[in-house]
């Protein structure tokens, strides 16, 4: 019973550690030494880049040799020495010695007995250093977005809407980022202005046609790319029998960055601005219309539109009836007298039409009627030549 036990808390041990984690096993491709006087270094090249020794005390495996995943570090002194390290030879060996000297201050005697040694030296500077950055992290990817206004302003043309300057920087990207409006107005573009003198910044605007804009609106500027931060895997064998071997590896992650823009529109109601007219709605129309909607025309015809006195629109019997004056007029069915008045028909009549003069009859006139229409002649000749008579006076005078 003892010995089941055993065997499933190993079997659970032995899980815990590698079977949990998802990572593949790294596989020793290639291995090649590195010599120095009378000592030798293995170099390892495995499917998961270069690999360092982490236990100098047992023997290094074949090529070929499959190690699984054991733990990973996010953080320290050896992600510091394999983010420094370099691809040459000389580089690979004073990380190697760099790391020896960190975590376990072990360094073969060889090297301690020819400390002048180039590459002693810068290893166990390496390690001096990596000792100080004891709590060292990779950068993580990020994404910047920078703008001196989020707000959209009117171009001198009055057609479109546009951002200042975007400022874009990003960090430990693998892939170039996505740029995309998100409800946005429909046309709106994203313009380069400047690409930058590397991969990490670049400058951008935003563009949006004006007479998509008919109030305040917002929309996002969303930034997505795929970045990496980078890891120390640690990889060893079950039974312990060959060196456990580190190697740097880039973690991917989908990282994004939203940032909002909002235009508040200038709606130009009645206005004349840069060769364009705009109505009372707002819209660019003709100068016509802009006329009719937008100034007050009082007893005017403006194309085939009448306006009355109040300024109002009106038929054109209307205008006529208003902005006229009618004397002794009939406009439709209504009446103007002597003096310009809407009046009724009759007084209409009596004051505009010839009215009928009766002349007695002079078969049954009276002698008195008669002398009265004889003295009423003579007074009508008198008045008429006094007024021949001052006529022409007038006329000599003048």
């Amino acid at each position: 019973m003892k010995k089941i036990l055993s065997f499933f808390l190993l079997l659970a041990v032995f899980s815990s550690t590698f079977s949990v984690q998802a990572q593949s096993a790294l596989k020793i491709e290639r291995k090649t030494y590195i010599t120095t006087g009378t000592r030798s270094e293995a170099k390892y090249y495995t499917n998961k880049g270069y690999a360092y020794c982490i236990t100098p005390d047992r023997i290094g495996a074949d090529q070929g040799t499959e190690l699984n995943y054991m733990s990973n570090e996010t953080k320290g002194g050896v992600l510091y020495l394999l983010e420094k390290s370099g691809t040459s030879d000389q580089d690979y060996l004073k990380t190697q010695l760099a790391i020896w000297l960190l975590r376990n201050n072990y360094m073969p005697q060889y090297y301690v007995n020819n400390p002048n040694l180039d590459v002693v030296k810068k290893a166990k500077s390496l390690a001096t250093q990596a000792a100080k950055n004891s709590n060292y992290q990779s950068v993580e990817p990020s994404i910047k977005i920078d703008s001196s206004n989020m707000n959209l302003s009117l171009t001198s043309d009055g057609q479109y809407y546009k951002s200042s300057n975007i400022t874009i920087t990003t960090t430990g990207l693998k892939s170039d980022p996505k740029l995309e409006l998100v409800n946005a107005p429909t046309g709106s573009t994203i313009n380069n202005v400047d690409i930058g003198t590397d991969n990490n910044t670049m400058k951008k605007e935003i563009v949006v046609p004006a007479n998509q804009v008919t109030e305040e609106t917002s929309f996002k500027l969303k930034i997505t790319a795929t970045g990496a931060t980078n890891v120390v895997e640690r990889y060893t064998t079950p039974s312990a029998q060959w060196q456990d071997l580190v190697v740097l590896i880039p973690e991917n992650k989908l990282i994004s960055k939203e940032a909002t823009f909002t235009i508040t529109p200038i709606i130009r109601k009645c206005e004349y601005y840069n060769n364009q007219y705009y109505d009372k709605n707002g819209n660019i129309t003709t100068q016509e219309t802009y006329e009719l909607q937008c100034k007050t025309h009082t007893c005017e015809k403006v194309g085939t539109t009448y306006f009355g006195r109040e300024g109002k629109e009106v038929t054109e019997e209307n205008y006529n009836l208003e902005c006229f004056t009618h004397t002794c007029e009939k406009i439709g069915d209504k009446y103007f007298g002597k003096d310009g008045i809407e009046v009724i028909e009759t007084d209409y009549k009596a004051q505009c039409e010839p009215q009928q003069v009766i002349v007695p009859d002079t078969k049954s006139t009276s002698l008195s009627n008669v002398i009265s229409i004889i003295i009423g002649s003579v007074l009508l000749g008198t008045m008429l030549g006094t007024i021949t008579y001052y006529q022409d006076k007038r006329k000599q005078n003048n």
